[in-house]
């Protein structure tokens, strides 16, 4: 339940930037594409979910790898 209120925030944070900078379109469609590319995707999903891979492998690796 948490993670369900951390995302709304993250969401609504988000909705409102890209409405001050007249993106809402664009980052919508990027939302849009990295959602399908997760669940299309297991191995990124377990690439994602895994506690032993290390955030910072995580945050430097190309998800198009996974495609």
């Amino acid at each position: 339940m948490a993670n369900i209120r951390i995302a709304k925030r993250y969401a609504k944070a988000l909705i409102e930037i890209a409405e001050e900078l007249k993106k809402l379109d664009r980052i919508t469609q990027d939302v849009q594409l990295i959602d399908s590319m997760i669940r299309s995707s297991r191995d990124l999903q377990l690439f994602l979910k895994s506690p032993i891979i290390r955030e910072d492998k995580k945050k430097g690796n190309n998800p198009g790898n996974f495609c």
